[in-house]
């Protein structure tokens, strides 16, 4: 590479100087009208209101962060690909709503939201024997939600789930699932019925879809099946 004359040199040197004192200024300015790091949401609600913030602007700032640090903290597992569409609506001067509106926030991993995002959990396990070990895994009374784990962890048979693994358990069985099965959370008997109709097998018997039927006029769809039983 080409040697710049000395005073050449200087020159480029101060310039650059120059170059850096105002984009340190232009930050300080930007910084001075809005903190964005660590700020909380009385903060940015107050941006809001006096207009030294929008949702755009600070949407954009933690779309920024996550690009830049999550290679390296792995925190957050996927973000809204609606953000920046629904930051702009709340950054319209027609649009109002309550404290939170416009926000970003950061939420657990989540399963089956409303959005666009990939958190529905798939219908099965992919074996019957998949299934078991985490029903094995997950079932038993949370003191945490003593009223719903209180009275289902009686019926959790000794020795866990694992040991009704069989190859030819469901042979001859013919077994399904009613259609619309979420309206039986308006049918409290209904609930005991499909709960305790077989503890041990969670697909519902012929007696429980019949007695669906007659109670909801919604047809069962009944359905033959062992693939996979014991694997």
């Amino acid at each position: 590479m080409a040697q710049l004359p000395p005073q050449l040199a200087g020159a480029a040197v101060l310039a650059l100087a120059a170059a850096a004192a105002a984009f340190c200024c232009c930050c300080c300015s930007a910084s001075a009208a809005f903190d964005f790091h660590e700020a909380t949401v009385d903060a940015i609600q107050l941006g809001f209101r006096n207009g030294t913030l929008t949702s755009m602007q600070l949407v954009r700032f933690y779309l920024d962060q996550i690009t830049r640090l999550n290679p390296l903290l792995h925190a957050v597992i996927e973000v809204n690909p609606d953000a920046l569409a629904q930051a702009a609506r709340a950054s319209s001067p027609s649009c109002s709503g309550p404290l939170h509106h416009g926000v970003p926030v950061l939420l657990k991993d989540n399963i089956a939201t409303r959005n666009r995002l990939d958190t529905t959990a798939g219908p099965i396990c992919r074996t019957v024997s998949d299934a078991v070990r985490v029903l094995d895994a997950i079932v038993g009374y949370d003191a945490l939600d003593a009223e719903a784990t209180g009275a289902a962890s009686k019926y959790i048979p000794n020795g866990g789930y694992g040991q009704f693994l069989r190859m030819d358990g469901l042979k001859g069985k013919r077994i399904g699932t009613p259609n619309g099965a979420e309206n039986a959370e308006s049918d409290r008997q209904l609930q005991l019925d499909m709960m305790s109709s077989d503890i041990h097998n969670p697909l519902l018997t012929i007696d429980t879809m019949r007695e669906w039927e007659s109670r909801t006029g919604i047809r069962a769809s009944p359905k033959m099946g062992t693939d996979n039983i014991g694997q």
